[in-house]
């Protein structure tokens, strides 16, 4: 707590402040006991995704429909999900294009997903083309926790950097980013009728 009390001078400060103690006490424990619980209540993995998973990631997709209706101009197709495991840049093998969920510990339920792809605007560069968290799950910690699985895993597999784009008008999203340490280099590319920001992150 920041200091120490012997016994007596704990027993003198209660009855000099009876009540208060014991409520700042109690609502300490209680504040550590919540955080713990969503501490634990939140432990994120992620996992590739495959074919088998079409189902489960479609209705994700359509659960996100609020980020790829921006995104794509358009609702969420039939065959979303079939087509974000497959595609990809035309000069990139498919063996260097991933699709991962982002899985909740508890009960293996998909909340989110990130596709990937590698070695396109370098050898040793990672771009991240998706990262999305399904609406009733965002702002408690589940993107950061997931950008740090990525992060970690593309540490370890000897990438030096992250690569991504945020939309014009994806204010929120830019803000995450900027959060995370990713920066801005200036450049600006085209998406369908959108134009996006390049950041990147050294790791």
């Amino acid at each position: 707590m920041g200091f120490y009390l012997n016994e007596s001078q704990s027993i003198s400060y209660i009855r000099r402040n009876k009540g208060y103690l014991w409520l700042n006490w109690n609502y300490l424990k209680l504040k550590i006991y919540f955080n713990h619980a969503e501490r634990k209540k939140n432990v994120i993995t992620i996992e590739p995704l495959d074919d088998n998973n079409i189902p489960k990631l479609q209705e994700l997709l359509m659960r996100c429909s609020d980020y790829l209706v921006f995104q794509d101009g358009e609702p969420v197709k039939v065959d979303a999900a079939k087509n974000l495991l497959i595609s990809k840049p035309n000069n990139v093998s498919i063996n260097n294009k991933k699709v991962l969920g982002i899985y909740m510990s508890r009960d293996h339920s998909l909340v989110g997903v990130i596709d990937i792809v590698m070695c396109y605007a370098g050898p040793d560069i990672l771009t991240l083309g998706l990262l999305v968290i399904e609406p009733a799950m965002r702002r408690n910690g589940i993107g950061e926790k997931a950008e740090k699985l990525l992060e970690n895993w593309a540490r370890s597999n000897n990438f030096s950097q992250i690569r991504l784009g945020v939309l014009f008008g994806n204010d929120k999203g830019l803000r995450f980013w900027h959060k995370l340490g990713y920066k801005e280099t200036g450049e600006i590319k085209p998406f369908l009728f959108h134009k996006f920001r390049v950041l990147v992150k050294a790791i």
